[in-house]
């Protein structure tokens, strides 16, 4: 997972995510807590997102539609008339719930002094530090 997505609740922005299906239902405290690129591009380009198919040289004339789309929806919401939408995307902040998702325990591991890398080592070592301070919730479990 990207640092910058981890990081967005922490700076107030919405990240875009370019990645698996059904990532935001499953990771994210709400749908539209990011941009998924894959919502503006042809299904040949979004397959790409999780296949490990090489990139094309160039965009099919859909993709360039919809990415023309998506720098036309990025700068709306840089725009005064866009700024509440733009916010609305960051609601979710204002519930503590989004704490006890799976996002909210990946930010909250990434905010510990011990970097991430550091604890898979530790734990692979058996190190008591290493070991992680949350478990998944059988919500979690049954995804």
């Amino acid at each position: 997972m990207a640092a910058p997505l981890t990081l967005s609740p922490l700076s107030g922005s919405v990240p875009l995510y370019f990645g698996t299906p059904h990532f935001k239902e499953r990771f994210l405290p709400t749908p539209n807590a990011a941009v998924d690129i894959a919502d503006y591009v042809s299904d040949d380009l979004r397959q790409l997102s999780h296949s490990g198919r090489p990139a094309p040289s160039s965009l099919d004339a859909e993709s360039r539609t919809g990415i023309k789309r998506l720098a036309d929806r990025l700068t709306f919401w840089t725009s005064e008339a866009g700024r509440s939408e733009y916010e609305a995307m960051l609601d979710w902040k204002k519930d503590e719930k989004w704490k006890e998702s799976a996002f909210g325990k990946v930010v909250q591991l990434g905010r510990e002094p011990l970097h991430a890398d550091c604890r898979v080592a530790g734990w692979f070592r058996g190190e008591e530090w290493g070991q992680s301070s949350w478990t998944p919730t059988e919500e979690m479990k049954r995804r």
